[in-house]
Formats: C-alpha cells, structure tokens, sequence
C-alpha cells in the first residue's frame, strides 16, 4: 500500500471516529432533548431520521461529484465552499 493510500485510510478512520462520537452524544442527550422541547421519542426518532438521510445524501452526492469532476478537483470544490 502506498503512502497516499494509507494516508487515505487514516483519514477515513479518524473521520468514523467522530462520526461514531457525534453519534454517541446525541444518543446520550436524547433524554434531555425530549424534556427541553416536550417531544415523544416518535418525534425525536423522525428528527434523527432526517439528519441521517441528510448525511447518507450527502455522502452520495459527494461520491458522485468525486466520480464527475476527478478526486483532485472535487477537493478544490469543497474547498471553495467552506
């Protein structure tokens, strides 16, 4: 495996991380949620919904850009709107 690829993986790792502990949280918040907006766990449960179809599309679409414009350019992209 080359450098960059294991670069890559690295990357892929530590971003699973955070994902796998920004998870975490909310799961270990849900109860103060529930109490601070008076929701059911039906509406807590349709708003976590949400937010995971939102990242599953993003990450879809992300591929998508990555397969269209080259992995190179779809970087600079990204760039560019943050």
């Amino acid at each position: 495996m080359s450098a960059p690829e294991r670069r890559l993986l690295g990357l892929l790792a530590v971003h699973f991380a955070f994902y796998g502990v920004a998870v975490t949280l909310v799961g270990a918040t849900v109860p103060e949620i529930i109490r601070s907006f008076g929701w059911t766990y039906l509406d807590i449960g349709a708003v976590l919904a949400a937010g995971s179809a939102g990242y599953l599309s993003g990450c879809f679409s992300g591929g998508v850009l990555v397969r269209r414009v080259g992995p190179g350019r779809g970087a600079c992209c990204w760039w560019a709107w943050c």
